[in-house]
């Protein structure tokens, strides 16, 4: 995705062309419909990261759309979670921090139900660390610091216990750098405030 953003899409066009397949020969199975919600929000995310914002958005929303038919099994959740999450992520960047903060709420509740019943799970934990970085992000972006202190204090609480279960994982150390830099530029706020 970093290296050829153009050809790691076309590789996810033709992984969506492929579960479409397995999907019209079994449309009972849950699975393909997990999938295809997976590997459309990637999709968008190489999207986000080009530059291309609002297309970003409404692939983001049609991976929502494909992880909310198969959401009620608990095991297919997550899909769910990390696709709001993503949606989310692409609303901040095409400057909607208002709509981006209700969604990254919801992915938030998700990832706490999916860390209640799974306790143990790095990935769930991650989630609502991510998420609750993410939500103090754009609650900033809005000039609501105050509102942002709580969720970025949580997820620092978060961050700090699974730095010991995940170690040196990049995209953990790019989570948390996230998270550090958010809750600077809160504080940052906060000391020029009244």
């Amino acid at each position: 995705m970093a290296r050829d953003p153009d050809a790691a899409i076309a590789r996810y066009q033709e992984a969506l062309a492929l579960i479409a397949a397995l999907q019209s020969e079994s449309p009972a199975n849950p699975r393909y419909i997990d999938w295809g919600a997976r590997a459309t929000s990637n999709l968008g995310l190489i999207l986000v990261g080009t530059g291309m914002h609002e297309e970003a958005v409404e692939i983001q929303r049609q991976a929502v759309a494909l992880a909310e038919q198969v959401a009620d099994d608990v095991l297919r959740l997550g899909a769910l979670a990390t696709s709001r999450n993503n949606l989310a992520e692409a609303l901040a960047q095409a400057k909607r921090p208002a709509k981006a903060e209700t969604v990254f709420r919801q992915s938030l509740q998700q990832y706490r139900a999916l860390a209640d019943v799974f306790p143990k799970s790095v990935d769930y934990r991650w989630g609502v660390a991510m998420s609750l970085t993410n939500l103090a992000g754009v609650v900033l972006e809005q000039g609501r610091a105050m509102d942002a202190r709580e969720p970025i204090e949580e997820s620092g609480r978060f961050f700090a216990e699974l730095k010991k279960a995940v170690g040196t994982n990049t995209d953990f150390q790019q989570n948390y750098e996230k998270h550090t830099h958010i809750r600077d530029e809160m504080r940052r706020v906060e000391g020029k405030s009244p």
